[in-house]
């Protein structure tokens, strides 16, 4: 086993559980020196101490011994360096997004749970920012919300404030319209209930008047 190898694993581990080098001296009683020299690949600590790390980070010690990641595991790391995303940056930004696609899609967190086989603790995690998913887990996600990998990784949060905006401001207009001109609400009211092909058919009779 090299040390590079498992400084490597370790501060990948390390980082998909939104912990630093100061959680392993604070939460398991060691040496801030020693702990800095695993992460810089200096030493390897004793295999009991790689069973008690690995424990705390909810693997198995060969994780931090060999990289056991498939491909999309390891294309997380690229994903963070690409975008130039600090690790607890990334995990809130996923938990911000996951948690909008669950209620803009009238699911919970059970429903994403029992899609991904996993416990609805290692999804409320996700959602919370505790935890940052798998590269698999994230395509998975994606799968269920039917949405792009580039939805759920970057930061939408600008984008979604100018939707609400205009939004707001819509709904606003729209009050102050039907406010004014109560004959309108009951076409309006009309409306929510009309078909997706009954809209395109009168948005075609519409585009024949507007053209004579």
């Amino acid at each position: 086993m090299g040390t590079n190898q498992f400084a490597k694993m370790l501060k990948y581990y390390l980082m998909t559980n939104n912990k630093n080098q100061k959680d392993l001296v604070v939460d398991l009683g060691y040496d801030k020196s020693t702990v800095s020299s695993w992460c810089s690949g200096n030493r390897v600590p004793k295999i009991d101490v790689i069973i008690d790390i690995a424990n705390y980070l909810h693997i198995n010690a060969g994780d931090l011994i060999e990289d056991n990641r498939n491909e999309q595991n390891r294309s997380l790391d690229i994903q963070i360096v690409k975008h130039n995303i600090p690790a607890l940056k990334l995990s809130r930004i996923i938990a911000e997004n996951i948690s909008y696609y669950l209620e803009s899609s009238g699911k919970t967190q059970l429903d994403l749970a029992t899609y991904m086989g996993v416990s609805q603790a290692s999804v409320s995690n996700w959602c919370k920012g505790i935890k940052i998913p798998r590269m698999d887990k994230i395509d998975k996600i994606c799968s269920f919300f039917h949405i792009l990998r580039s939805d759920l990784m970057e930061d939408h949060s600008n984008n979604s404030q100018t939707v609400e905006h205009d939004l707001d401001d819509y709904m606003k207009n729209l009050a102050l319209f039907l406010h004014k001109n109560p004959d309108y609400k009951t076409l309006f009211d009309a409306s929510r209930k009309i078909k997706k092909d009954d809209i395109e058919f009168v948005a075609q009779i519409l585009d024949r008047f507007s053209q004579q």
